[in-house]
């Protein structure tokens, strides 16, 4: 019985820390697949290659930073 907690509770930590994409992120895969592949994520795998936390770091500030220089330039108009 102790073993099926600690593994259940092991599996819900395992879950919770998994970085996953932001929802900005989550939209240009959604809707310009093309660009996000060739900047973007491309920029990430240049950087860190294989660390998979951090290309997702990576990629959730780059596009949070798009959309906000998006949104100020479409202030200024």
């Amino acid at each position: 019985m102790k073993k099926l907690i600690l593994g259940f509770g092991l599996i819900l930590f395992v879950l919770s820390t998994h970085a996953q994409l932001n929802q900005y992120a989550q939209y240009l895969i959604d809707y310009h697949s093309v660009d996000y592949e060739m900047t973007i994520k491309k920029y990430a795998v240049e950087e860190y290659r294989t660390d998979h936390p951090m290309l997702t770091v990576e990629i959730n500030e780059q596009s949070e930073s798009l959309f906000t220089i998006v949104e100020k330039f479409e202030y200024e108009s």
